[in-house]
């Protein structure tokens, strides 16, 4: 990694999704019918569907909706320290939770003209996410993130998923193992993709869904502090507004 990174100039993102609907019969007949597809496709058992939808249908934009947004910005606590400020973005309706982000994006951040947005699995995930969510509320997509035709390489990108690949392109790990593996500090209770949908959908517990997002951006703002070989973020020193 680069170890010319202006960190002031990163914006961290996390998102929290979940399914649209609470169960897989309350989808339209059509859509069933597109995710039995899907399950299909990745070799799901037809009496499993249904559980498949419960813990998959969050991560596509097509079938999952956005929870909250979390996202994270350091900023100098002193000549020495750095701190870390951590906001979430988490409304009643999805498509405010979406309208604050992007404006927070478009014109809060707009004179940040080296923007760096950075996230674990943020290629693949986080921003496609947000841009197919933002397209489907008939959303402006924040020019900041129309990076589509931008060459991979030139895209104001940090993924921690891409830098830990090194050159292993299709190599995987999740967040919470990344961490432990970086000896990284992380919460015992970390929820699952199905713990959130439950969470959500049968407890309407918002709430620890959103703290978990708030504690996914800390983590990999540590990430990214241990890929530049810098000195991890005081707690004392992560501030949410």
């Amino acid at each position: 990694m680069q170890k010319n990174i202006a960190l002031e100039n990163v914006l961290i993102i996390d998102l929290k999704t979940v399914s649209a609907q609470a169960n897989y019969k309350d989808l339209p007949v059509l859509m069933q019918n597109e995710w039995k597809n899907l399950a299909q496709y990745h070799h799901i058992q037809p009496e499993q569907v249904e559980e498949y939808y419960k813990a998959k249908a969050g991560i596509y934009a097509e079938f999952g909706k956005i929870i909250g947004i979390s996202v994270g910005m350091f900023f100098k606590k002193s000549t020495t320290d750095l701190g870390l400020r951590i906001k979430t973005f988490c409304e009643a309706s999805e498509k405010e939770t979406l309208t604050q982000f992007a404006d927070l994006v478009e014109n809060s951040l707009a004179s940040f003209k080296q923007l760096t947005f950075c996230g674990h699995n943020l290629r693949e995930f986080d921003i496609p996410f947000v841009s197919r969510r933002l397209c489907v509320h008939r959303l402006p997509l924040p020019q900041k993130m129309d990076i589509q035709n931008v060459k991979p390489w030139e895209a104001p990108l940090i993924d921690t998923i891409y830098h830990w690949r090194f050159t292993a392109f299709k190599h995987y790990v999740s967040l919470p193992l990344l961490a432990q593996t970086l000896e990284i500090p992380i919460s015992s209770q970390y929820l699952s993709e199905k713990d959130i949908h439950d969470y959500f959908w049968q407890l309407n517990d918002t709430n620890s869904i959103v703290q978990q997002s708030k504690n996914d951006v800390a983590t990999i703002a540590h990430i990214l502090m241990h890929f530049l070989q810098l000195p991890k973020i005081d707690s004392s020193n992560i501030e949410y507004v």
